[in-house]
């Protein structure tokens, strides 16, 4: 399955769980997109998040909950869209409960449904004209279970 809104992209991996997070990076490229990471300390994604191109992120929440939290507001800061995985579900700050969650114990294509979905999502905000909230799910993204996506 393909999935045309991550062709081209530049995603950024970042997960503890490096054999994860390369599977992940292999899922990502199969699908067009180019990998950038992965990244398993948060110290190397900030700089790539200065020094590369991004346009979408996948975000381990389980790398260091308190810091990767500032990651993705720095995503937010930018009008990067982005999910979240975790092992186990795992309550997010307020300010995220818009966002997608995938259990990481899922297939690759659950994720990159979500990932997909994230990038639509924050593209429908623009051209609403509606300030951009970064990796804030849509009303698509919220109609029902899909497979270990968690609907906050």
């Amino acid at each position: 399955m393909l999935f045309a809104d991550l062709l081209g992209k530049y995603v950024l991996v970042m997960d503890r769980n490096y054999p994860q997070a390369g599977a992940l990076g292999s899922a990502l490229r199969s699908q067009g997109s180019e990998v950038v990471g992965p990244f398993d300390d948060l110290r190397e994604g900030f700089k790539a998040l200065d020094e590369a191109h991004i346009d979408a992120a996948v975000l381990g929440i389980n790398l260091d909950a308190l810091r990767v939290f500032s990651f993705a507001d720095r995503l937010v800061e930018r009008g990067i869209p982005f999910i979240f995985t975790s092992r186990r579900g795992r309550d997010l700050p307020s300010r995220f409960l818009g966002c997608l969650c995938v259990s990481n114990q899922v297939a690759e294509d659950d994720i990159l449904v979500a990932l997909a979905v994230s990038i639509t999502s924050s593209r429908e905000v623009v051209a609403s004209s509606t300030p951009l909230a970064a990796g804030i799910s849509g009303p698509a993204a919220r109609s029902g279970d899909r497979g270990g996506i968690r609907h906050d």
